[in-house]
C-alpha cells in the first residue's frame, strides 16, 4: 500500500516556496547614496571623525617614552617600562569595549573617548611632568589609554558601517587617509613647534581641541551599531546615514 506520507524532496520545496513567497524584499538603495561622487561630500564628516582620534592615539602611544624622559626626567629604561605595561594593558582592553559596543552601541565609546581626551589630555599630560616614579607614571599613562580605547576600539567598524558596500571602500580610505596625513602623520611636526617655541603645553591643548571637534561629530551623528552590516538600513529596511542629526 503505498505512502501518503510526503517524501522530504517535496517537503523542502514547498519550505523554499513558502519563504520566497513570505520574504519582504528590500527597497531599492537610493542612487545617489551609492554614487561615488556622494562620498567627498561625506567626507568631511568622517575626517573630523577621525581627527581628534588619530591625534590622540599619537600623543599617548608615541610621545610618552620620550617625554618621560625628556621632560619628566625619568630614566630611560623607566619611561620604556612605563609605556611597554601601558601599551599591554591597552592591547587588552580593546576586545572588551568592542564587545562593550554591540550591547550599549558605538555612540557611548566615542563619546566617552571625546569627552575623556578633550577635558583630560592638559590636566594628565602636566601631572606626568611631575610624575616622578613608575607608579604614578603607568597609572595616569593608562587612564589616557583608557579614554583613547572608545576611539580605537570600534573606529574601523563605525567606518564601515557609515557606508553602503557599493563605496565602502572609498568611503573609509579616502577620508581616514586624509585625517590621518592631516593630523595624525603632522602630530609630531606640531609638537615639536610648540616645544622649540618654549610653549610645549600649547600641544595638549591643541589635541584637546582636535577631540572636542570630533566630540561634535560622535554627539550629532546616529548610533551605526544598528545599521545593516551589508548597507546602511536600519533594521526596518530603510535606508539611513549615519552623520545625521541624532534622534
Amino acid at each position: 500500500m503505498p505512502s501518503a506520507r510526503p517524501s522530504s524532496s517535496t517537503c523542502a520545496a514547498t519550505c523554499r516556496r513558502a519563504r520566497c513567497t513570505t520574504r519582504t524584499p528590500r527597497p531599492p538603495r537610493s542612487a545617489a547614496a551609492c554614487a561615488p561622487w556622494a562620498v567627498p561630500a561625506r567626507g568631511i564628516p568622517r575626517i573630523a571623525l577621525t581627527a581628534g582620534g588619530t591625534v590622540a592615539y599619537y600623543t599617548y602611544t608615541t610621545c610618552p617614552t620620550r617625554y618621560l624622559s625628556n621632560s619628566a626626567g625619568l630614566a630611560e629604561d623607566t619611561a620604556t617600562l612605563v609605556s611597554f605595561t601601558a601599551l599591554i594593558v591597552f592591547a587588552a582592553l580593546q576586545p572588551l569595549a568592542g564587545a562593550l559596543s554591540d550591547r550599549i552601541g558605538r555612540r557611548p565609546l566615542l563619546i566617552t573617548f571625546a569627552v575623556g581626551s578633550t577635558v583630560l589630555t592638559v590636566p594628565v599630560v602636566t601631572l606626568l611632568k611631575h610624575a616622578g616614579g613608575y607608579w604614578p607614571a603607568l597609572g595616569l599613562s593608562l587612564l589616557a589609554l583608557v579614554a583613547v580605547t572608545g576611539y580605537t576600539s570600534v573606529n574601523a567598524r563605525v567606518k564601515a558601517e557609515l557606508f553602503p558596500t557599493s563605496v565602502r571602500s572609498l568611503g573609509i580610505a579616502l577620508p581616514y587617509t586624509l585625517a590621518s596625513a592631516l593630523f595624525g602623520d603632522t602630530a609630531e611636526y606640531i609638537a615639536l613647534w610648540f616645544k622649540k617655541a618654549g610653549m610645549e603645553s600649547g600641544f595638549f591643548w591643541y589635541v584637546a581641541g582636535c577631540a572636542a571637534v570630533s566630540l561634535v561629530v560622535y554627539v550629532t551623528m546616529r548610533e551605526t551599531g544598528d545599521l545593516d552590516p551589508t548597507g546602511t538600513r536600519g533594521a526596518d529596511g530603510v535606508e539611513k546615514s549615519a552623520v545625521t542629526t541624532a534622534s
